[in-house]
């Protein structure tokens, strides 16, 4: 796997998981710089004991560039302290101008353990990099700048793939770590092993226990 390779995976998921609403500094500057958050629906419930604002049929939230569709949509607290995000049945989170989407069937965002998860079978494409990622289920905490991909993890990208139970990437170590079974597909060409680590910044791949390769060479023509 080529280090553009997992740097499209990469920025791909970091952007995904950048949405929806991390806590910005407070400043001059970023309050000018501030992008509204437009939200429609069909209809809109808000509960004042409960502090929970339910939207349903035709959710849409767009932020710039990134629009979150959802059949439903739970808001807990209130605008100026939200404390969660829950989004059940087509789940879509998509960016115009990257050409990437997330879909699935729930999406759940809690703002003070700054953690974002995605169920349902997850499904992320890149149009523009020809990249497709899919798994079970798809977490970020950003807190420690950790993405988490599980269950039936598949990387596809033109003639190379990968599968595993289990992908970590490490955002600050660039470092992404497949595990449960992993394997790397190349064309003909076969790696696995227990476990593979992928150093972006070094363009390395390392695979550890019970190690087995199949590569085909090409033989050359003689006139």
């Amino acid at each position: 796997m080529t280090k553009n390779f997992l740097l499209l995976i990469i920025l791909s998921l970091t952007l995904f998981f950048s949405f929806p609403l991390k806590a910005e500094k407070k400043s001059e500057k970023t309050k000018k710089e501030t992008v509204p958050i437009i939200i429609t629906s069909e209809q809109a419930i808000w509960d004042n004991k409960k502090e929970i604002t339910t939207l349903t049929e035709k959710v849409v939230v767009i932020r710039g560039a990134d629009h979150f569709l959802a059949n439903k949509m739970e808001i807990w607290g209130n605008f100026n302290d939200l404390k969660k995000i829950i989004g059940y049945e087509d789940i879509k989170i998509l960016n115009q101008e990257e050409q990437v989407n997330l879909t699935g069937s729930y999406f759940e965002y809690d703002k003070e353990k700054d953690y974002a998860l995605v169920t349902g079978n997850p499904v992320l494409i890149s149009e523009k990099d020809k990249l497709e990622i899919t798994s079970q289920k798809m977490e970020k905490y950003f807190k420690d700048y950790l993405f988490i991909a599980i269950g039936k993890v598949k990387v596809k990208k033109e003639d190379t793939r990968a599968t595993g139970e289990k992908l970590h990437f490490f955002e600050k170590e660039k470092k992404a770590i497949l595990t449960g079974s992993p394997q790397l597909f190349q064309e003909k060409n076969t790696f696995s092993g227990e476990k593979i680590v992928f150093y972006l910044n070094e363009d390395k791949v390392e695979v550890y226990g019970k190690v087995k390769s199949t590569v085909y060479l090409e033989e050359k023509t003689k006139k």
